[in-house]
């Protein structure tokens, strides 16, 4: 759990001013602390990855609706299963070039500052070369304006491209954009809601961050890390609390800790592990009794039989019609996991 990597990972990075890099991610390891923790297991990734392929209007259609269930809140996931699902809907998961590491788990700290969103960002990443392993938090915080406006603005339609590798859900999601005027609106409207700023905490880490690379290359650094929280947030994050606010789309499992554990750790000087909520898809008892006549058991994969499912706006909130089995649909697209 990347909470607990957190709480136990030591950079030893001091500056040239003397200052611990470490001591700048002691504040947002207090908040999380104080927060409800969620963790989306490969299904729920997937049934977010999904939701982010909605059309635009269709997400923006849930903004009024959406509200954290817990302030402060904190979601993380694996990467390599947003990896895995984008994959599935078509995504060619192109790497940047020239990367060094490799984001395995990410997470974010999430509350509400008036009509804003606020987010921390924090992730653990894998070295390619070295393999070591190292957890930190984000230079920048995002904003999403959650309670504004969800209007789309009236702005010239613009070609928006599609992908020549992208392929399947992905390049449909992408060909609605480039056709519709209205949904490349909606998308502009979106992309436009969020914003990152420098991170208040670690103003003390930027002057000396700034001193060793530069202007130009502070400025660099922080615009990939606000490109990369937004796609994050705008592919797992925002699409998880629409799921969390639907009536019937995902179902939580608390997981405790052991006292006995815990106090072994304690005694060895480690920080406690910490209880959290797992977000699990929730299936129809049609939908699980399906899977059970092809041999997904409660936990095995069903390849090809079942389809996606896709939430609704109503007047009284949002709702989700659940992934069904479909009959006599002989081709494999993809794996859908069953849960209990």
């Amino acid at each position: 759990m990347l909470v607990n990597s957190l709480n136990e990972f030591k950079s030893g990075i001091v500056y040239p001013d003397g200052y611990p890099h470490d001591r700048g991610v002691d504040p947002v390891r207090r908040r999380i602390a104080a927060s409800q923790l969620f963790v989306l297991d490969r299904d729920a990734s997937a049934m977010a990855a999904s939701v982010a392929l909605s059309r635009p209007t269709s997400v923006l259609s849930t903004l009024p609706w959406v509200r954290l269930p817990f302030d402060p809140m904190w979601i993380e996931f694996e990467n390599v299963n947003l990896r895995t699902a984008m994959a599935d809907f078509g995504s060619p998961n192109i790497q940047v070039s020239g990367a060094r590491t490799f984001i395995e788990r990410s997470g974010f700290l999430l509350t509400m500052d008036g009509e804003d969103l606020v987010m921390d960002y924090v992730h653990a990443d894998r070295d390619l070369e070295s393999e070591r392993r190292a957890v930190d938090l984000s230079p920048v915080r995002g904003r999403f304006a959650l309670r504004g406006d969800t209007t789309p603005p009236p702005i010239p339609f613009s070609m928006f491209e599609v992908h020549e590798r992208a392929r399947g859900r992905l390049r449909q999601h992408q060909a609605a954009m480039a056709a519709d005027p209205a949904e490349y609106a909606a998308e502009v409207k979106l992309r436009t809601m969020f914003s990152w700023e420098p991170h208040p905490d670690l103003e003390r880490t930027r002057r000396n961050i700034w001193g060793m690379i530069g202007e130009g290359g502070m400025a660099r650094m922080e615009a990939e890390q606000g490109e990369e929280m937004y796609r994050l947030f705008s592919l797992q994050i925002l699409p998880a609390l629409i799921l969390l606010n639907c009536r019937n789309a995902v179902e939580t499992e608390r997981v405790g800790v052991s006292p006995k554990l815990n106090r072994n750790r304690a005694a060895k000087g480690r920080p406690p592990l910490v209880e959290h909520l797992v977000v699990r898809m929730r299936l129809s008892p049609r939908a699980k009794a399906s899977g059970h006549e092809r041999g997904g058991g409660g936990s095995g994969a069903s390849r090809g039989t079942l389809v996606m499912g896709h939430f609704k706006v109503r007047k009284s909130g949002i709702f989700w019609w659940s992934p069904h089995a479909r009959r006599g649909y002989g081709a494999v697209t993809r794996t859908t996991i069953l849960t209990k």
